[in-house]
């Protein structure tokens, strides 16, 4: 699949909600959440301390309150309403009068069936409507048992979908049961269909069965006469050990095979099994024997194993509860007339429930919660007693109850008032069901006929999904979940026909109340507020108004009404300094639901029985004062409501005394995040996706699926819309809660002054107002972010719905892996809170799922914007449409077409400007090889996205930390100058090497077919120069700087250098200003400068470069630069008409002398370095690298020279060089440094040959006086040839080495003859000394030969004279010889060699 570009989210946050409005929304949602989820448990209500500490409850009148008490209007709050009474259908009546032996009816609510049975004949008919009546007569014995139970999976064809079983004195038999529905829209089991064969068929061996019980897993068991449980289990076909079905006894011994079945009838005693009830969720099976005793079986963990735990027999539960509710006689604990498993989804701890004739409720545990949670016993945990046995009860006690009904807290007893009619009694505690313990409310229902069968229609709603081995969570009470539940109804069968009854739920009583009353105003609809609350009765209000499906639309607007007029105000509560309060979100919780550690006095409208009232029904604290409705008196043993002048004491006080306050949110605020909070309940928590896998082939491949179905979201988000309708039509009550709560009657002025309590010039007055009005603003701020919440809500869940519409698994393939990884570990909860980002790829990605099938975007775009306007907007919808046309533009063949298209993407483009994504875009015309349009797109949006140009200002401003805006606006234009450069190292990659450059194929064939939209490399290089010139030509300077930035990066300082623009030089001026120390930066100025033939400025910018401190570059890097920059002054044509430009050369030239003898004594420096690293002298080796740091980092002054380096380091030629330099003349100091050098050099020579010596000495000599040899000053030629021929004369060196080395300098022969005639006229005793008296004549001789030898070494116009010369000396010289003694050593051989010298001068011409 190939990869499409994705859309980036940090275009998206111009219209979306900000963080912190969903964070602190979906906190308030959150702790509603869990406040809905602090009801407490069965086991809580009945205030047991555990197994061994069992209660009683229904003794006090608080557990049965008489609801229609508070008003006179309230006695229509019934917990059990007749909806029809259906007749028997004709064609049976007719039937009982060829009844001979058996009748019976009963009830499979599962399937919608009620049944009768006339001998060996079974009807079946639909209990709604009496229809679809059908039947069996395929038996010919007496049917004793019906049952319907569900098939074991992977048995029967997929077409049977139940089992009926049918029993008679003889056999047992299973007949297979098929529905059948019209269409979509009507009832699975619209029509019943049963197969004319039994499936199976097993004897019954003589015992009477008398009932019939199923397990969720198609298990079947029955309860015999005899007192056993048996199961018949069946299998798909017989096997070697078992047949194909059998009948197992669970309730007999292991060898109770071994006594026939007629002795074991004979001698047992029968105790029939009355009814057997299967806990589905634990896997345990009750039985509740004729005798009244109980028993247990334990099915095992996974419902497929079965053993007998225990047996409670009637004495011993009759004791037990005699024990508990000692003043209770013990007839109304037995018998046993009814048994009901509780789930673990309505109480972890309490198991079964047993009602009485009485009407007793008896509670049991099988493990109290100990151990791995199997059973083990049947203990007694709770008595109930049915309304009627307080002291001061008025109503009647069920008597001669003969059926009962028990699940989620509702029990129905059918008690048989007289022979031809039951009196139905029905308990709820759906309206106290937050309270700590057991409060009830009761109604009973006169029953035309006998009750036969009792049942629970099911409810067809969805079921919450669970993770796989999640812990079992109790269901939350029916005020948390009414809003999606439909009513629970149940059916009565009777002889009479079916009765169908309804239990309503709280809503319903609302919505009962206000038609009765035909508005809210009434005391009927304020007492509702009562016990309800202001939270929960608002929520419910809410219900109403938003519904679609009211079959009154009157009562919405009612409904509305009472929502305003009754939901209270917002407040500070003041609480004295040293009480802690409670957090803005705990303190919302008590307006709402009770306070489990006290129970306050009831508040209600009007006065009437005020002082029972309170003593019968707990009410918890209301919102006083703040509340429409006013408090009664409260008991004796209550604190007294607050009196007026109590009141206006407290409010005076407030202003003086230590307070701290804490905000109370209204009703109607709490009750919307309530309605709200409950409606996403059910996904709130529930994670996006799982993973699941599939066969394909032999390979398995992985999928992501969402949690949550089509059908589901579209449920959710219905009641969403349904809520934002009604926020939308009262924005202006909301926007104005004071004004409209004074239009109902509930402002807190006339509040006040109504109920006494100060008048409305107090100063406490003033106080409230202030306080309520700052309490009004953060209400309307909150009621502001939850709109907003709400809104964003409906369109992250529409968008994954539309997911789910468009194959989800295919169109998340499309997000990266790392985003799907996201998905799996994220809740719907954070999708809404953090999944911004996410809601753009996977809106991108389903686009691109359109896109990659080819089809057009148009349709899902316009639904994306209907129903995510702020996640998939306007601009998002352009940048498909465009998309769209750059695809279509690749495939175009015309070369005209599809220029033209890409234009008309490039202008949609143009037009969303400032929030398209280039990212996108960019990447669609490179593909389609448009880079004039990506230029074009890039520079645009850059120019939108900073329309004022702060990025400019900031930038030419230095770049301020503290300008945070300008700082944003430059960022952002560089993000769209980055598309241009990318663009444009693209080509240039192109034009080095194709991408479809010739490879090794990798499947057999033709060769692959070339993309047209790829470009040659000539082509590319030719596309790259052309949009490059394009680009220069822009004035936005900032793109210029993005440019020469990316240029500078990779290194193309030639690229740099072509480029002609006044942007380039004011860029790299301030590169060079802001990063001084950029030394690649100054060299490209100076370049910049003398590419451009401004040899002055590249002068400077060469001359700061060599100044430029540091160890980037060395001593000779800077004399390069500061060469450099003398040669561009000399070329600049400034210098001949600015005086200035000359003395700026002549300070370089002065400059560069002295950094001559710096870089001379930095190389000495060296030499010694190397010198002492032979010797291994670390200590002296450091002080020179320090040394040489320094003369590198810098150019240093000639007085430093001398002072730091030349001195300490005893470097006399550097001495030389820098009194030279300094025009300092001092003979005796330029002798001594000489003395000095020549003394260092003769010194280095020692340990070579005398030969070797004089070649070094000469070469290092010439190299050494060659810069002075035309300074008399600083070269004392008479010096230096004295003093070298005085230090050499003992070392046996050849007489001529020294005057041979001044005629390589550049001495002339004439002078040399001058200054050692000199010498020797002098008659120095230093020859003697040195043991040589001749020394200086045979230096003589040797010089006058060098001469006679080489006569053109002496110009011709000087030659004769100089000859003469000669001559003349050579005259006095053997005069001299001839007067010395002979027995002195040489004088013979001078004198031989002074006369073959004359005589070859005198031969000369």
């Amino acid at each position: 699949m190939a990869k499409i570009p994705v859309l980036d989210s940090s275009s998206h946050s111009v219209n979306g909600v900000s963080k912190d409005v969903l964070e602190s929304s979906t906190k308030m949602v959150d702790t509603q959440m869990q406040q809905d989820n602090s009801y407490p448990e069965l086991t809580d209500c009945l205030k047991m301390g555990g197994v061994t500490l069992p209660t009683v409850s229904g003794l006090n009148d608080q557990d049965y309150p008489g609801i229609s008490e508070l008003s006179i209007s309230l006695h229509s709050l019934s917990q059990l309403n007749m909806v029809k009474r259906i007749p028997l259908p004709s064609e049976l009546v007719e039937q009982f009068g060829f009844m001979q032996s058996n009748c019976q009816m009963g009830l499979f609510p599962e399937v919608g069936r009620a049944w009768l049975t006339i001998d060996s004949n079974i009807f079946l008919w639909s209990f709604h409507d009496g229809s679809d009546l059908a039947y069996y007569d395929g038996l010919n014995e007496t049917i004793l048992c019906v049952g319907l139970v569900k098939p074991k999976p992977d048995i029967f064809q997929s077409f049977i979908h139940y089992l009926l079983c049918l029993t008679t004195p003889v056999e047992i038999v299973i007949l297979g049961v098929n529905f059948t529905s019209q269409d979509r829209n009507s009832s699975p089991f619209e029509e019943m269909h049963m197969l004319p064969e039994p499936l199976f068929s097993y004897p019954t061996d003589n015992i009477h069965m008398c009932t019939f019980a199923g397990t969720d897993g198609g298990r079947i068991f029955l309860g015999g006469k005899d007192g056993s449980i048996y199961e018949f289990s069946y299998q798909a076909q017989d096997s070697w050990f078992s047949r194909k079905c059998r009948k197992i006894n669970h309730s007999s011994s292991t060898l109770s095979f071994l006594v026939p079945s007629f002795l074991s009838l004979a001698f047992s005693e029968d105790d029939a099994v009355l009814q057997i009830a299967i806990d589905d969720t634990r896997h345990i099976l009750y039985a509740r024997l004729e005798k009244g005793s109980i028993q247990v079986f334990d099915l095992g963990k996974d419902g497929k194993q079965m053993s007998k735990v225990h047996v409670l027999h009637q004495p011993a539960i009759v004791q037990q509860a005699s024990d508990i509710a000692r003043t209770i006689d013990k007839k109304n604990f037995y018998p046993v007339v009814h048994i009901s498993p509780i789930d673990a989804k309505e109480s972890k701890f309490v198991h079964l429930v047993a009602i009485t004739q009485s009407g007793v409720r008896l509670y049991f545990t099988t493990n109290g919660g100990f151990g791995d949670n199997r059973p083990y016993t049947l203990a007694l945990l709770h008595v109930r007693l049915p309304p009627g046995f307080t002291a001061n009860a008025d109503v009647p006690r069920p008597l001669s109850v003969h059926m009962a009904y028990y699940k989620k807290g509702f029990t129905l007893l059918a008690s048989s008032q007289t022979e031809d009619n039951d009196l139905i009694f029905a308990t709820s505690n759906d309206s106290f069901a937050f309270y700590p313990h057991l409060i009830e409310t009761h109604t009973t229902v006169m029953l035309d006929g006998n009750a036969w069968s009792i049942a629970e229609v099911p409810s067809m709603l969805p079921v919450q999904p669970a993770p796989k081995n999640a812990e079992i969570v109790c269901d939350p009470p029916v005020l948390v979940t009414q809003h999606r539940e439909s009513p629970r109804q149940f059916v009565f069968l009777s002889t009479q026909g079916s009765f169908m009854l309804r239990k309503p739920r709280p809503v319903d009583q609302l919505y009962k109340l206000l038609m009765d009353n035909k508005g809210p105003d009434t005391e009927a609809v304020k007492s509702f507020f009562i016990i309800h609350k202001e939270a929960q009765a608002c929520a419910m209000c809410l219900i109403l108004a938003c519904s679609q499906n009211l079959p009154d639309k009157q009562v919405a607007e009612w409904a509305n009404r009472a929502f305003f007029m009754y939901g209270g105000e917002p407040h500070y509560s003041l609480l004295q300094v040293g009480d802690a309060p409670m957090s803005t979100m705990e303190s919302q919780m008590t307006l709402g639901r009770p306070s489990i550690a006290s129970l306050n006095p009831v508040w209600a409208s009007t006065p009437q029985n005020a002082q029972r009232l309170a003593n019968v029904l707990p009410q918890p604290q209301f919102s006083n004062l703040y509340s429409p409705v006013r408090p009664l008196s409260s008991p004796i043993e209550q604190p007294a409501a607050p009196s007026s002048s109590m009141l206006s004491q407290q409010l005076s006080n407030a202003a003086v005394s230590p307070t701290t306050s804490e905000m109370i949110y209204s009703g109607k605020h709490n009750g919307l995040y309530l309605y709200f909070s409950r409606i996403v309940r059910p996904l709130w928590n529930v994670k996006l996706v799982s993973e699941t896998s599939t066969s394909v082939g032999e390979s398995k491949v992985t999928y992501l699926i969402s949690n949550i179905s089509s059908e589901d979201l579209a449920f959710f988000l219905q009641q969403l819309l349904s809520l934002k309708h009604f926020l939308q039509k009262n924005n202006q009550s909301f926007l104005n809660p004071a004004v409209a709560s004074l239009a109902q009657n509930v402002g807190m002025t006339r509040l006040l002054a109504q109920n006494g309590y100060g008048s409305p010039g107090d100063a406490s007055l003033n106080y409230q107002r202030r306080s309520q009005s700052e309490a009004e603003l953060q209400e309307r701020v909150s009621l502001a972010n939850f709109q907003q919440l709400v809104n964003y809500t409906y369109e992250m869940l529409a968008l994954w719905k539309i997911l789910c519409d468009h194959q989800f698994e295919t169109v998340i393939q499309f997000l990266s892996q790392t985003q799907q990884e996201l998905m799996k570990l994220l809740t719907f909860k954070d999708f809404i809170v953090d999944g911004k980002e996410l809601s753009v790829c996977l809106t991108n990605a389903l686009i691109n799922f359109y896109l990659e099938d080819n089809a057009s975007t148009g349709t899902i775009s316009q639904l994306l914007r209907e129903l995510c306007p702020s996640i998939y907007r306007i601009e998002d919808a352009t940048v498909s449409r465009a998309h769209e046309i750059v695809l279509n533009a690749k495939n175009t063949l015309n070369k005209a077409d599809k220029e033209k298209e890409l234009y008309e993407a490039l202008k949609l483009c143009k037009t969303i400007a400032p929030n398209v994504d280039l990212d996108l875009m960019c990447g669609l015309f490179r593909s389609a090889g448009f880079y004039h349009g990506i230029i074009d797109l890039s520079l645009c949006c850059a120019q939108r996205r900073d329309p004022q140009g702060l990025a400019l200002h900031y930038y030419k401003n230095g770049e301020p930390q503290d300008d945070h805006q300008g700082q944003q606006a430059f960022a952002n234009r560089m993000k769209c100058y980055k598309y241009i450069i990318d663009s444009m190292n693209d080509l240039r990659s192109q034009s080095v090497s194709h991408p479809q450059s010739p490879s090794i194929p990798k499947v057999p064939g033709p060769p692959p077919t070339k993309d047209p939209n790829l470009l040659t490399p000539e082509e590319a290089k030719v596309y790259f120069e052309q949009i490059f010139e394009i680009s220069l030509k822009t004035d936005d300077e900032l793109f210029h700087v993005a440019l020469y930035d990316s240029l500078i990066e990779t290194n193309q300082t030639d690229t740099l250098l072509y480029i002609k623009s006044h942007f380039l030089e004011d860029y790299l001026k301030r590169c060079s200003t802001i990063r001084p120390d950029n030394l690649y930066v100054l060299n490209l100025l100076w370049k910049y400068y003398e590419k451009n033939q401004n040899f002055s400025a590249a002068a400077r910018v060469l001359a700061k470069l060599s100044d430029k401190h540091g160890l980037e570059m060395n001593l000779s890097q800077r004399i390069e630069y500061l060469s450099r920059a003398i040669m561009c002054i000399k070329g600049s044509e400034m210098r001949i008409s600015s005086s200035g430009e000359g003395e700026f050369l002549h300070e370089l030239e002065e400059k560069m002398e002295v950094a001559r003898i710096q870089l001379q004594i930095l190389e000495a420096l060296q030499q010694k370095k190397n010198a002492l690293h032979a010797k291994a002298s670390p200590i002296q080796s450091s002080s020179i690298d320090d040394a040489i740091n320094t003369l590198n980092s810098n150019f240093q002054s000639i007085q430093q020279l001398y002072e730091d380096f030349a001195v300490p380091f005893d470097l006399p030629e550097s001495q030389l060089a820098i009194v030279k330099c300094g025009g300092l003349y001092d003979p005796a100091l330029i002798e001594s440094l000489w003395q000095n050098i020549i003394e260092k050099e003769l010194i280095g020579t020692i340990g070579n040959l005398p030969d070797t010596r004089i070649q070094i000495l000469q070469q290092k000599l010439v190299l050494i006086c060659q810069p002075y040899i035309s300074c008399d000053e600083y070269f004392p030629l008479v010096f230096i040839i004295k003093f070298l021929e005085v230090k050499t004369c003992p070392l046996n060196f050849n007489p001529s080495w020294v005057f041979e080395t001044m005629l390589k300098l550049g001495v002339s022969i004439v002078d040399l003859l001058k200054i050692y005639h000199k010498l020797y006229k002098t008659k120095d005793s230093c020859w003697t000394t040195c043991g040589k008296p001749l020394h200086l004549l045979s230096v003589l001789a040797d010089l006058i030969m060098y001469f006679a030898d080489s006569q053109s070494i002496v110009a011709l116009n000087e030659r004769r004279s100089f000859t003469t010369f000669c001559l003349d000396v050579l005259s006095d010289y053997l005069v001299d010889l001839q007067a010395m003694d002979t027995s002195i050593p040489n004088v013979t051989t001078l004198m031989r060699k002074f006369k073959s010298v004359q005589r070859k001068l005198e031969r000369l011409p």
